[in-house]
């Protein structure tokens, strides 16, 4: 194990780990704050967490979607 993290830190890799997981929470924080109150797929949080992974790592299995103006917005971002 501590092969495979010396690996990530001389390629810079633990900086490209660490960016996309700040960029993963954030976009699934601001999803949350603008779907939670009219969509019922972001009830939770962790819904919101789901949606990013899916969707960043994929092109989104559709089982949750955005419904606000704002929201789909930002998933086009």
């Amino acid at each position: 194990m501590r092969e495979f993290g010396q690996i990530l830190k001389d390629r810079g890799m633990l900086r490209i780990a660490l960016l996309l997981f700040i960029l993963l929470i954030s976009a699934a924080s601001v999803v949350y704050y603008f779907e939670h109150k009219t969509n019922p797929a972001f009830s939770t949080w962790l819904d919101a967490w789901w949606w990013s992974i899916v969707t960043f790592s994929t092109v989104g299995y559709g089982d949750i979607t955005p419904t606000t103006e704002i929201g789909r917005y930002l998933t086009s971002l």
